[in-house]
């Protein structure tokens, strides 16, 4: 693995790109004390090992006498249709300051290591879905706000019948599917089978349920998730597609029926996708709830303009 020169920006600090398999441990350590969540090592082995296309890129500041991990900031490679063409977008992740660290500008530094790094494994652009507080920092480290994602609900449910059915495991025919139903898409992530089923059936502690459209003629599939909100039960539309406003009514069928007893039943909608007409006709609407956007160009690019976009939760940060 190739490291980069520390800049010479801070002589206390090491700028550097650390390998995620051999410092699991001080890397794990870092993520419980920076969240200050208990992170399974199930989780961490998960998410930054066993993707299929590749482990985690960690790009590190580390104090130079005490060899502590300051901040982290983590990116991990998928395909995207971006700007109408296919491309390789690195999604930002795991981006942590440990207390101790704070307010010493680590984070627009790792920046800079993290745009060079990029650019030289051949990733042309990044994306990311941070917190509202955490937007101005990106702004300053070169970050530009591309979108936000709108929260939209419902919490009427109708109880009726539909072909869609259940699936234990996703499968070839998604790879041809996938790249036909997201045509219509300008900015998307073009998962594969094996994206499908790490994501949904390779992580540890949760359970999700898919629905396919029909199970001779694959015109979509549903990832659905139940979860308590403050004492509230709710359903959660994490994962998407369909290539027929008559599939995704048949999908949404599935996910009302299944999410029987939860309060409300919602999803995250980017501002200007096409799908805002369908989840609007069958009786979903939007909430004041936003999140943004962000993308960059790594080789100092402009960014592509797109109009037609769908992200989910689904390809949101995990951990």
């Amino acid at each position: 693995m190739q490291n980069w020169e520390p800049l010479p920006l801070d002589h206390r600090f090491l700028f550097r790109r650390v390998d995620p398999q051999e410092e699991k441990e001080k890397l794990l350590q870092f993520f419980r004390e920076g969240y200050g969540r208990n992170f399974s090592w199930e989780e961490y082995q998960w998410f930054k090992l066993s993707h299929p296309y590749s482990h985690s890129r960690v790009y590190l500041a580390q104090e130079a006498e005490t060899e502590r991990f300051a901040a982290v900031m983590c990116m991990i490679p998928f395909q995207y249709r971006y700007g109408g063409s296919l491309c390789e977008v690195s999604l930002a992740h795991s981006a942590a300051t440990h207390p101790d660290f704070r307010r010493l500008g680590l984070f627009a530094k790792i920046n800079r290591l993290l745009r060079e790094g990029e650019a030289q494994l051949g990733t042309p652009y990044g994306l990311g879905f941070p917190n509202p507080a955490a937007v101005p920092g990106h702004l300053q480290a070169g970050w530009e706000i591309a979108g936000e994602m709108v929260f939209w609900e419902k919490r009427v449910f109708r109880n009726r019948p539909t072909p869609a059915v259940p699936l234990s495991r996703f499968d070839e025919r998604f790879d041809s599917f996938y790249l036909e139903a997201t045509q219509r898409f300008d900015l998307v992530h073009v998962k594969d089978h094996q994206i499908l089923n790490w994501r949904y059936r390779a992580a540890p502690h949760r359970n999700y349920q898919i629905f396919i459209s029909d199970r001779e003629v694959l015109q979509g599939f549903a990832v659905l998730k139940k979860y308590q909100d403050r004492q509230v039960l709710k359903s959660h539309l994490i994962d998407f597609l369909a290539v027929t406003e008559s599939a995704a009514e048949n999908l949404v069928a599935a996910a009302e029926n299944s999410a029987k007893g939860s309060a409300l039943l919602n999803l995250w909608i980017p501002a200007g996708s096409p799908y805002e007409q369908w989840f609007s006709r069958l009786g979903f609407y939007p909430t004041e709830e936003r999140v943004p956007i962000i993308l960059r160009s790594h080789l100092h690019r402009p960014l592509p303009n797109f109009h037609s976009p769908w992200l989910t939760l689904g390809d949101n940060d995990v951990f």
